[in-house]
């Protein structure tokens, strides 16, 4: 990108001040990407599309990357800035200008919009309020499953994530949400690879008698193994304790590993295993793993997951125990 010149394109206004939001937009823009950002006014200030090319062409430049930041495709989008932009091409031919699309609407702008209304009315709300808005927005902008109970798990993720691309990107075994459900109804021990996961669970949602155990506690305490990380380790010894608990890994693909070479062994029995370790050593391949192992799972394919998609995903099963029951 170091090639590409990017240029936010605004309105412009007479009133003093307005003038700031543009530039600091474009400083922000800036600093996210690691690249120089440029800005320009359609009217009513400067410095101009023209100028700003003007600029920025002094820099050894292939392309740039104009981006209207306007709500819709109105006039200035669709006749004033490709009307501008017509003669810069012809005096810049070595150069590509290329206009992005402006804004439309999104849930991103949906979220801000809701933030403002609820700052309009003196308030933002209690954690409950800020939570059933959170969740209203991500069911009306985000891609989720159809069936009610994988809904409900991925709406659930999203909202620990804050990825609305992960809505659709969770995989299920066919009788995953239930078999998670039933356990966890029983009341019954999770057992996790690390605190974090385990931190991130709600007890509130638990049945009585039922707990959460992490392995790398358990690793911690014990003697080191030769082959097997602390993790691996911790989560084999405490399945040895409870060959038949809900399984959570949230971290470590070398945990998932051990629970698929557990489950070869004919060792553990889970009623269900959710697997989504982060990272990009071993994480996607264990996730693969996972899948071709005859037991309920639920898992996160590729580099994604962590330890907050693990415990949503356990917490949206128990929310949905409480509720079934």
């Amino acid at each position: 990108m170091l090639d590409t010149g990017i240029i936010l394109i605004g309105h412009g206004s007479r009133v003093p001040g307005a003038e700031h939001v543009l530039p600091d937009l474009a400083a922000m823009l800036s600093r996210a990407g690691g690249r120089p950002v440029d800005f320009a006014y359609m009217q009513f200030a400067r410095p101009t599309l023209a100028e700003t090319v003007e600029e920025v062409v002094k820099r050894p430049l292939k392309k740039i990357i104009l981006l209207p930041v306007f709500i819709s495709s109105g006039q200035h989008v669709t006749s004033d800035i490709p009307t501008a932009l017509k003669p810069l091409c012809d005096r810049y031919r070595g150069i590509e200008f290329l206009l992005g699309e402006p804004l439309g609407p999104d849930y991103r702008l949906v979220e801000i919009l809701n933030e403002r209304l609820m700052s309009a009315q003196g308030r933002m709300g209690d954690g409950d309020e800020i939570a059933a808005a959170s969740f209203r927005l991500i069911e009306a902008s985000t891609d989720l499953p159809a069936d009610p109970g994988q809904r409900a798990v991925a709406k659930r993720v999203v909202h620990a994530s804050g990825d609305p691309a992960l809505g659709c990107a969770l995989v299920f075994s066919a009788n995953a949400v239930a078999a998670g459900i039933e356990a966890i109804r029983r009341g019954t021990v999770i057992v996790t690879d690390v605190r974090m996961v385990k931190a991130g669970i709600s007890a509130g949602f638990l049945q009585p008698g039922s707990s959460v155990v992490s392995g790398l506690e358990v690793s911690e305490a014990g003697i080191p193994t030769a082959g097997l990380t602390r993790c691996a380790r911790g989560i084999r010894e405490v399945l040895a304790q409870y060959p038949k608990a809900l399984i959570a890994v949230g971290n470590a693909p070398t945990a998932l590993n051990e629970v698929c070479r557990l489950i070869d062994e004919s060792l553990i029995d889970p009623p269900l295993v959710v697997g989504a370790p982060v990272g990009f050593v071993g994480a996607g391949e264990a996730k693969e793993a996972l899948t071709k192992r005859s037991v309920d799972f639920i898992t996160l394919p590729g580099t994604r997951g962590g330890s907050p998609v693990a415990a949503a995903i356990i917490n949206a099963l128990a929310k949905l125990a409480v509720e079934n029951s």
